[in-house]
């Protein structure tokens, strides 16, 4: 859709519409939410991811099927437990809304990354992590969602395994570091530059 820069613009009909299917043109699009509602209260969904092999709807079951049309969404460990909660704003001043996850504790890793060479936040850095037979990649992109950002801690899930038995940093400058054994349930901060083992 292009929107004329014009807030008097009148932009004809390019086609039929089918009213069935709850299609509607707007003649200026300036004035498309004072004609329209585009809320339509869609429903939250959430999905848990099962051992990498496909995604199971847990909406209902969790609570997270609210229709508050939820916009703003950022992860992040508020209880400091190595559980990812969900912090949730609604479109057009509905509620605040934190899911606080409360499924079972597993051991985690959660780090901080400091540029010297690169960024200073370390914007771009790739993680490589190995834990036991598993990889786990992350990247340091702290994301941002409507009107939210997310903090740029990086987390990584251990499950049972006590340890990040390898960790390979790809740094921005191109710097590659590795370190091995680190333990679970920590926070840690890594500087460029300092890292190998």
């Amino acid at each position: 859709m292009s929107q004329p820069c014009d807030t008097g613009s009148d932009v004809k009909l390019k086609g039929t519409i089918d009213p069935d299917l709850n299609e509607f043109w707007v003649g200026n699009p300036w004035k498309i939410f004072q004609e329209n509602n585009l809320s339509c209260f869609e429903r939250n969904r959430l999905y848990l991811n099962v051992e990498g092999r496909g995604f199971l709807d847990v909406s209902h079951v969790s609570g997270a099927d609210n229709d508050g049309d939820s916009r703003a969404a950022v992860a992040v460990d508020l209880d400091h437990d190595g559980r990812l909660d969900l912090v949730l704003r609604q479109v057009g001043g509905g509620p605040f809304v934190l899911y606080r996850n409360q499924a079972a504790a597993g051991h985690f890793l959660e780090i901080t990354l400091r540029g010297t060479k690169s960024h200073p936040s370390a914007i771009g850095t790739r993680l490589v992590a190995k834990i036991g037979d598993r990889q786990v990649v992350r990247e340091c992109y702290p994301h941002n969602s409507f009107r939210s950002q997310a903090p740029r801690t990086i987390q990584i899930g251990l499950g049972d395994s006590e340890k990040v038995d390898e960790l390979t940093i790809h740094w921005p400058s191109g710097l590659t570091e590795t370190i091995r054994d680190i333990a679970g349930d920590a926070r840690v901060t890594i500087r460029e530059g300092e890292a190998t083992q």
